[in-house]
């Protein structure tokens, strides 16, 4: 059975090691050919049901952290773009 990697922010894909790169070089994530988004950035004001319909949403993406910028209801809630190598995709199969 074939197993795809889990999608993961950018942040947490610069801490990772290319395989396909000569020497210990990290991922570039999304600045890479081979990045492919798999859940687009989400941004929602935090009033009229913005948190429901974010908690909603990061429960989609393995739990991923809700961010929020600014203070209150004018505050902007954010799920980051989330993506995969698609070299490893293909590696895999």
């Amino acid at each position: 059975m074939k197993k795809t990697p889990k999608p993961m922010e950018h942040k947490d894909a610069l801490e990772m090691l290319c395989p396909f790169q000569q020497g210990f070089l990290p991922c570039e994530g999304r600045n890479c050919m081979a990045w492919v988004v798999i859940n687009p950035r989400i941004e929602r004001e935090n009033h009229s049901g913005g948190m429901d319909m974010m908690s909603t949403e990061r429960a989609k993406r393995n739990f991923q952290e809700i961010k929020k910028e600014g203070y209150g209801c004018d505050a902007v809630l954010i799920l980051e773009e989330q993506g995969i190598c698609s070299r490893l995709l293909n590696k895999e199969e």
